[in-house]
């Protein structure tokens, strides 16, 4: 199977991924881990095999990024969009 990566996925240098591993969105995978099982979104994790050691938000900032969708925002509006102060009022529109 294909590995599912998704997006603002950051994956450190020489890690390693095993087939049909599922990354979520804004995951972190730290240098030289191997991922051998499916990861959630904005979950940052090392290791090998790669254990989960934080999440990069809390709960409700998750879900509110998740619904927002902004990789799927036509890149005009998006830049327009992120000159706000408060990135959190985006999120709640």
């Amino acid at each position: 199977d294909d590995c599912e990566i998704g997006n603002d996925v950051w994956i450190g240098v020489d890690s390693i991924i095993r087939r049909g591993v599922k990354i979520g969105n804004g995951a972190v995978v730290g240098a030289n881990s191997v991922v051998t099982k499916d990861i959630p979104a904005y979950a940052i994790v090392v290791g090998s095999p790669a254990k989960i050691i934080k999440y990069r938000f809390d709960r409700e900032k998750i879900g509110l990024i998740e619904n927002s969708k902004w990789w799927e925002l036509d890149f005009d509006k998006a830049k327009n969009e992120f000159k706000i102060k408060n990135p959190v009022n985006f999120l709640a529109d």
